[in-house]
């Protein structure tokens, strides 16, 4: 038997039969190739919101002691002495996508290779890895099919597996140099920074920094808002400097081994960390530090953000040098935070904030609520003379990258799709659906499920949204929301009165304690469903008077 990791078919052997590693390896437009072979699959090992749990509590412990591991290390090929937090700034988030992204990987491949023990695969060969440069490259290459094959050949070469290797016709391109913020927009950025920077040091001597506080639309327009209505008291400034850094891999010195004691999947993962640390950690750090140390940034007495510790290397390596003297103050900037039986990314930026505000929410002294921009100017109209239904749908990519109370992987096929076929076959009204997917997946062409090819082939021409118009928009112009998942959506919805229906898979949603009263509440008022036949129901016998 041959055991197919990914979606690559030139890493498939088709002259024995397949072991599909998880329905990410199936892709639905390559439905006639693969359906053809002699093949069977490994079921998913996340099935359960007890087997989530484990797996993020087991992570959680993992995380700190690794990040003390890392920090000596670093410490020592930088030549300095920085503190545990300053390297929880600058790569904590990098670190624990990290490690539940392989914590999946190891325990698939582990029941893959119990339940088929001679089975044999192709490993991809090491001469064609790819070395990410910061966390959005990561991010970019974790969720597609060539990194992962190399993840996979790489816990299992850690395994001591010796599996016949070989190279992909098309491998990803390693860069040797850094390159951000060199468009037209960015200069502007920085202009803006540099006047509003300007206006406030002269007029106070304290001052607020407010970099990517998640306004959505219009931003530029609430950012004057921002500094008139405060007197000119906060600083804008996006963080946007051109920076363009060459590098050099030290291939030498990644292939380390971190020698974490305990179980097998530390020892695997001391193997492989140093392997894919982002080279802005490692061979590019002292020359992107020295570089944010002379951009013209102002240091406030704080700094406040919504999203900026995940996709602004600028801004997490200025925080990470100053947070001594500084206050960083980070917001809640979507649904998971205070809801989530356990988030990851919230206890994460609870750990490197001096104040967490949330959407309304509190804990303790740290977590406090503050309206969240983007909904605090919400005006749009709950009346409207359609008819239609917005079925916000809900898409995780193919490869985890990390774990949550939420369908993801394989689920995304097994539980959270199949679920939506289920309402559609129960829904009498199904014309009046206008069906949204995922955004940023137009048709799931990034993702790679094929969402709308998949419903097309089931149910005929649906009504799907074309994006001609905003989220908003439609929201304001639909009669009712639907969705399956308690996403960012969901929150924009109730927080506008719009009649809305959720339906919900109970075996893989967890909320935590303090929360779990309203979703009661809001289950005993037909908002919240736990079976796509309920929802239907429902919506079947409200829709004529809702």
């Amino acid at each position: 038997m041959f055991l197919a990791t990914t979606a690559i078919e030139e890493f498939w052997d088709k002259n024995q039969k397949i072991i599909f590693l998880g329905e990410w390896c199936k892709l639905f437009d390559r439905k006639k190739e693969w359906s053809s072979l002699d093949y069977r699959d490994i079921p998913s090992i996340w099935e359960t919101t007890e087997q989530i749990a484990y797996g993020m509590e087991y992570c959680s412990k993992i995380y700190e002691e690794t990040l003390i591991k890392l920090a000596e290390i670093l410490n020592r090929y930088h030549g300095l002495k920085k503190e545990i937090q300053y390297y929880r700034i600058i790569l904590g988030d990098w670190l624990i996508h990290f490690i539940h992204q392989l914590y999946d990987k190891y325990e698939t491949l582990k029941r893959a290779l119990e339940n088929y023990p001679s089975s044999n695969t192709w490993l991809l060969d090491e001469t064609q890895n790819y070395i990410p440069v910061d966390f959005r490259d990561y991010h970019t290459h974790v969720i597609n099919y060539k990194f992962s094959l190399q993840l996979y050949s790489e816990i299992l070469l850690a395994l001591n597996y010796s599996f016949e290797r070989k190279k992909l016709s098309s491998p990803i391109k390693q860069q040797y140099s850094y390159h951000i913020n060199c468009s037209k927009t960015s200069k502007f950025h920085v202009l803006c920074s540099r006047v509003s920077t300007l206006f406030t040091t002269f007029l106070y001597n304290k001052s607020v920094t407010i970099t990517n506080p998640y306004f959505g639309h219009n931003s530029l327009r609430y950012f004057l808002e921002i500094l008139v209505k405060s007197r000119f008291r906060c600083i804008v400034n996006e963080m946007k400097y051109k920076v363009d850094m060459p590098f050099d891999p030290d291939n030498s010195f990644r292939k380390k081994d971190l020698y974490m004691k305990g179980d097998e999947f530390k020892s695997v993962l001391s193997k492989l960390l140093l392997l894919n640390l982002p080279i802005i950690f490692l061979e590019g750090h002292n020359s992107f530090r020295q570089t944010v140390s002379q951009l013209p940034i102002h240091k406030s007495n704080v700094f406040f953000s919504s999203n900026a510790l995940y996709v602004n290397s600028i801004y997490k390596f200025f925080l990470a040098e100053n947070y001594k003297t500084i206050k960083i103050c980070s917001m809640q900037h979507g649904s998971g935070y205070g809801l989530d039986f356990y988030c990851p990314t919230e206890e994460y930026e609870k750990s490197v904030s001096f104040i967490f505000y949330t959407a309304g929410w509190t804990e303790g002294e740290k977590a406090l609520p503050l309206s969240i921009p983007k909904f605090a100017r919400k005006s749009l109209s709950v009346k409207t003379k359609s008819d239609l239904i917005l079925f916000a749908m809900y898409e995780k990519p193919r490869y985890l990258y990390l774990l949550g109370f939420y369908p993801s992987s394989s689920n995304c096929l097994l539980d959270s799709v199949q679920n939506v076929f289920t309402f559609l076959e129960q829904f009498q009204k199904r014309r009046k659906l206008l069906i949204r997917l995922h955004p940023q997946q137009k048709y799931g062409v990034r993702y790679g499920w094929n969402i709308h090819e998949r419903i097309k082939e089931y149910y005929g021409e649906c009504n799907f949204d074309d994006f001609s118009k905003t989220f908003n928009q439609r929201l304001s112009e639909s009669m009712i929301l639907l969705s399956d998942n308690i996403g960012t959506t969901f929150l924009e919805a109730m927080l506008i009165n719009k009649p809305t229906v959720i339906f919900l898979s109970k075996k893989i949603y967890r909320f935590r304690t303090e929360a779990q009263s309203y979703f009661d509440s809001l289950e005993k008022v037909n908002i919240l469903h736990y079976s796509p036949n309920s929802a239907a129901r429902h919506l079947n016998n409200v829709y004529d008077d809702v």
